[in-house]
């Protein structure tokens, strides 16, 4: 049983923990809502455990406004994978903020364009200077 801030960040962290209970942690993570919890489940987002991304991804959109800065600092990063951009695509698409959701449709239009990590940075990046997120 995950009780703590500390403790959920170590599991979720750990590659060796068993997926059921990374999940878990991930969950946990999302109902903290702080910034830090989003910058983590941010990096579980490319994660190889289908289920740990999934968690990390449905945490995100339940977490709204909280979690949009770290989304677009690690879409605008050079090293962004194709994992992070799928969950950052469903986060963004079923966020619990109709902000989130409106200020991000930019973003999710460019997921779906040929140059799909060039675009993503682009928009992103001019999302990040229109709401001063650095």
């Amino acid at each position: 049983m995950i009780e703590t801030f500390e403790q959920a960040k170590a599991v979720l962290q750990d590659t060796d923990e068993e997926e059921r209970i990374r999940v878990h942690a991930a969950e946990f993570l999302a109902e903290n809502g702080t910034a830090e919890a989003a910058n983590l489940l941010v990096a579980a987002l490319d994660n190889d455990d289908y289920g740990v991304h999934w968690a990390a991804s449905e945490g995100l959109a339940a977490m709204g406004e909280t979690a949009l800065p770290a989304m677009l600092r690690a879409l605008v990063a050079a090293d962004c994978s194709p994992r992070v951009i799928h969950g950052a695509k469903h986060a963004f698409h079923t966020s619990s903020s109709l902000t989130v959701r409106e200020e991000t449709k930019g973003i999710v239009a460019a997921m779906h364009g040929p140059a799909q990590t060039i675009g993503v940075m682009q928009v992103a990046n001019e999302l990040m200077i229109k709401l001063s997120i650095s």
